[in-house]
């Protein structure tokens, strides 16, 4: 089981998003996707994709607020 992600990976799990996400795919699409690129449960990156984005967002308010 993986647990940690690295910044590459983080960064190919966006780019399938995005560009799934042009070609008008479910996000589902992408999550499964990236899950038989690397050997995870479409789930979990679905999990870590919300997770991870919720932080973004937070980051970003703060940010903006300086």
């Amino acid at each position: 089981m993986k647990a940690k992600w690295k910044d590459e990976e983080i960064k190919k799990l966006y780019s399938i998003i995005e560009r799934n996400n042009n070609q008008n795919k479910s996000m589902l699409d992408s999550f499964r996707e990236y899950a038989n690129l690397t050997n995870r449960n479409a789930l979990s990156v679905r999990n870590f994709y919300y997770a991870y984005t919720k932080i973004l967002k937070k980051n970003m308010r703060f940010l903006t607020m300086a």
